[in-house]
C-alpha cells in the first residue's frame, strides 16, 4: 500500500488531494462495497482487501492471487505517477 500511495501522490502532486483520495478508498469505498451484496465480489479486488487476503488463514482469494492483484494496483499507480511526472516536469 505504501508504493500504491506513492504512485497516487506523485500523480496528483497534492498532499491533501492524495490523502483524501486514499482515505476515501480505504475507509469509505471498501467498506461500502463490502456491505452491498452485488459489489462484494468486486470489493475483494480493491487494493486494501487484496493485500489483506495474503495474510488471512481462510482467504476469499488465494494468497498468490491477492498478492498479484495488489502488485497490479501498485504497478499501475507507479506507472501513472511516473508518466505524469515525466510529462509535467520535462
Amino acid at each position: 500500500m505504501c508504493l500504491f500511495s506513492l504512485g497516487i501522490a506523485t500523480m496528483l502532486r497534492s498532499t491533501a488531494l492524495s490523502l483524501s483520495l486514499l482515505f476515501a478508498l480505504v475507509f469509505v469505498l471498501s467498506p461500502v462495497a463490502n456491505t452491498i451484496p452485488a459489489l462484494r465480489t468486486l470489493a475483494r479486488y480493491l487494493p486494501d482487501h487484496a493485500g489483506a487476503e495474503v495474510m488471512k488463514a481462510d482467504p476469499a482469494l488465494s494468497p498468490g492471487t491477492g498478492l498479484l492483484v495488489l502488485a497490479v494496483w501498485t504497478t499501475t499507480a507507479l506507472l501513472a505517477g511516473y508518466l505524469t511526472l515525466r510529462s509535467r516536469d520535462s
